[in-house]
């Protein structure tokens, strides 16, 4: 009877089976798969996050520059230069870390409407040429998606005259 009851023991402590071992494999390389999709996704999140940051960083220098050239215009001594003089659209690829960058500065009228509520407000009736719309776009590619950061700005004439 002892012998029996040893074979019997001895049968189910073999070890693994081949189901046992198919299925760890299994549950091992989906958890490999797991972290290897979820460390592309973060590297891929990480790579945009600092293109956006780029880009956005070359639409702010736009922008400083247009207010560099009105503020320039104001200074430079001279009673027929207008604070507007020199502000002109611009269309211009920038190279940075081997990636393209596509800048476009546009330069455009503001219309009574587009502002009215806050001129309004400020007791201003009506919008003549002294104010301009600066709106500077950077757009790139990344993982065959087009990526932009656009921001908008209204430059004027504010100057006192005295």
């Amino acid at each position: 009877m002892k012998l029996s009851n040893f074979s019997t023991h001895r049968l189910l402590d073999r070890g693994f089976g081949l189901l046992e071992v198919v299925v760890a494999s299994g549950i091992l390389m989906i958890v490999i798969g797991s972290s290897v999709t979820l460390s592309r996704m973060a590297i891929k999140n990480s790579v945009i996050s600092l293109e956006r940051v780029q880009a956005y960083n070359l639409a702010q220098e736009g922008m400083e520059k247009m207010r560099q050239i009105r503020d320039s215009n104001w200074i430079d001594n001279n009673s027929s230069t207008q604070w507007n003089d020199q502000l002109v659209s611009k269309d211009e690829t920038i190279v940075l870390d081997n990636k393209n960058f596509q800048r476009v500065i546009t330069i455009s009228d503001v219309s009574d409407s587009e502002l009215s509520s806050y001129l309004e407000s400020q007791g201003i009736t009506q919008v003549s040429d002294s104010i301009k719309k600066i709106s500077v776009r950077v757009s790139w590619q990344e993982y065959d998606l087009d990526w932009n950061v656009e921001i908008i700005s209204y430059l004027s004439d504010w100057r006192p005259r005295f």
